[in-house]
């Protein structure tokens, strides 16, 4: 059922992005303003989700139609809190290893 979630969404983004790649399409928004990660957060998908990420779906990419990012719709529509625990897992490593890259470039490491 994961990839079948899957592969509509990269069906969908295909038909709706001529630039579309196999290996892209992940963090690809929709015309309706989704990407795969938040198609599979949104139906509280866990394995669905891990693997997006595993693909380096961006876990802190913000729609521009919705203006909302995965977890936040996580959040707004009370999923498994698994998801949530995935996604801000993602989110918290993400914005250490952006620290540490920030406190290496300024020497304080």
């Amino acid at each position: 059922y994961m990839l079948m979630i899957l592969m509509q969404t990269a069906e969908k983004v295909e038909r709706e992005d001529s630039s579309f790649s196999s290996v892209s399409f992940v963090n690809k928004e929709t015309l309706r303003g989704k990407t795969a990660l938040i198609e599979a957060t949104r139906n509280g998908h866990l394995l669905a989700v891990r693997l997006l990420l595993n693909w380096h779906a961006d876990v802190n990419y913000v729609t521009t139609l919705h203006r909302k990012s995965a977890l936040a719709w996580a959040r707004q529509l009370r999923v498994d809190g698994d998801v949530v625990a995935e996604l801000q897992i993602a989110s918290n490593v993400l914005r250490d290893i952006k620290d540490l890259f920030i406190s290496i470039s300024l020497g304080r490491v």
